[in-house]
């Protein structure tokens, strides 16, 4: 599936991580999101720093 972000006006995003095993998908969507030239913004709970670090 394929979207057109260039159509999006504004490319800011803010994207909350909470603990669970998809942790880990949500540093292949920021990639990709910032790839698209979003910028991207994440705050993690205690819980989702125990899968993994916010240097990821």
């Amino acid at each position: 599936m394929s979207f057109d972000l260039s159509v999006i006006p504004n490319k800011n995003i803010l994207l909350a991580v909470t603990g669970g095993i998809a942790v880990y998908k949500s540093a292949i969507l920021v990639r990709r999101l910032k790839d698209a030239g979003f910028q991207v913004r994440v705050v993690m709970t205690e819980g989702a720093q125990a899968f993994i670090t916010p240097l990821t």
